[in-house]
């Protein structure tokens, strides 16, 4: 297996474990005085220890995921056997599993063949080791820690109000989602400048397909088939949320950079610092009575390790729902946004401009795709 596939496989599970330990152990270190960093460092070390076996089963899935995509998903389900020289569907040679090009795709990708191969090609971006939805998850988590750590040792806030940052986490996500986009639109002007001949499966440069290969041809890097009608869908469709939100002062297509997080996950986070502030109320409130700073170690111990469970479940939450979005929204461009913004309904099936049959919304194909890509009220359905 290629050195960048299994990077890509393992680095991202265990940068996010590995940044949700140091973030909880960190802010609770910051936000009880007294408490140490041994202390802190011991609860580090067993959350690392429940966080391993799950960031290699998460990394060994998505190993398997990218062998799957290598292989074009020609792999039996069982026994993981090579199916790319057997017949398009039947039994697999090893061990009798029978398949169909539907059910492998269903197997290795969960979804329908345009949601798959939508997830497939995706942005340049998206391709890195370090994924937007990765940055964008993590980054605000560890960003809120250092300006608490900061705060707190200026004396600007008292340790008992260091969980207010969590207040900042919606907008730096929010910029954070504008910068990705932004890097995307210049990667899309470039494949766009050079006609779309650029191989979407290992991005070397194409030459157009002659006469005699009738419109079709093989890349000399990796043997991906294309042809200009499917290179100019394929970039197109995966830069689908950087195109097409009018028009501009200048006549040319205006982009609106307001993407990023949902509006579910803005909600969550400035809920938690709700919450974070009103639990910062109540102990202010009974630490005159109760002493919370002068209690037994055992006592500080068990509140520490609840502190850092709601911290690491909240980041883990924000984490999920940042990849989580981040895919919802491949499905929708592979569907051309064909689902109602206001009540989720499917409109494949319904004229291309009109009203919603469920909910009665008018729509077009512009304001679908400005709805969904700004963030629409509900979650489209599963495909």
């Amino acid at each position: 297996m290629p050195r960048g596939m299994w990077l890509r496989a393992w680095v991202p599970p265990w940068v996010v474990m590995l940044s949700i330990v140091v973030y909880g152990a960190g802010l609770v270190v910051v936000m009880i005085p007294g408490m140490g960093w041994r202390i802190g460092g011991a609860v580090s070390l067993g959350a690392l220890a429940l966080g391993a076996p799950i960031a290699s089963m998460v990394a060994m899935y998505r190993m398997r995921r990218a062998r799957a995509r290598a292989h074009w998903y020609r792999l039996c389900p069982k026994c993981r056997g090579d199916l790319r020289l057997c017949e398009p569907e039947g039994g697999c040679p090893g061990c009798g599993q029978a398949y169909t090009p539907e059910s492998l795709l269903k197997h290795w990708e969960g979804t329908d063949a345009k949601s798959a191969a939508a997830k497939r090609w995706r942005p340049l971006s998206a391709r890195a080791v370090i994924s937007p939805a990765l940055i964008m998850g993590v980054a605000p988590m560890l960003v809120g820690l250092v300006a608490a750590f900061v705060l707190v040792k200026l004396g600007v806030l008292p340790p008992q109000f260091a969980m207010l940052v969590f207040i900042a986490v919606g907008p730096t996500t929010g910029l954070l989602g504008s910068w990705v986009a932004k890097r995307d639109r210049r990667d899309f002007e470039a494949i766009e400048r050079a006609g779309f001949m650029t191989c979407p499966e290992c991005v070397a440069t194409l030459a157009p397909p002659s006469d005699a290969e009738r419109g079709e041809a093989c890349c000399g890097g990796c043997g991906q088939q294309y042809s200009m009608p499917w290179l100019v869908q394929t970039w197109t469709g995966s830069y689908a949320h950087v195109l097409g939100f009018g028009v501009g002062k200048d006549g040319k297509p205006a982009w609106n950079a307001r993407q990023g997080m949902d509006l579910g996950s803005r909600r969550l986070a400035i809920g938690f610092g709700v919450a974070a502030l009103l639990c910062v109320a109540v102990i202010a409130m009974l630490n005159p009575f109760v002493g919370f700073t002068s209690l037994p170690p055992a006592a500080m111990i068990a509140m520490a390790a609840a502190m850092v469970v709601g911290v690491l479940v909240f980041t883990g939450i924000m984490v999920k729902r940042s990849g989580y979005h981040y895919t919802r929204m491949i499905r929708l461009r592979a569907h051309g946004y064909r689902f109602c913004p206001e009540c989720g309904y499917d409109l494949r099936e319904s004229a291309a401009e009109g009203t919603c049959p469920e909910c009665g919304v008018g729509y077009d194909g512009e304001s679908l795709r400005t709805r969904w890509e700004r963030g629409a009220r509900v979650e489209p359905p599963a495909l």
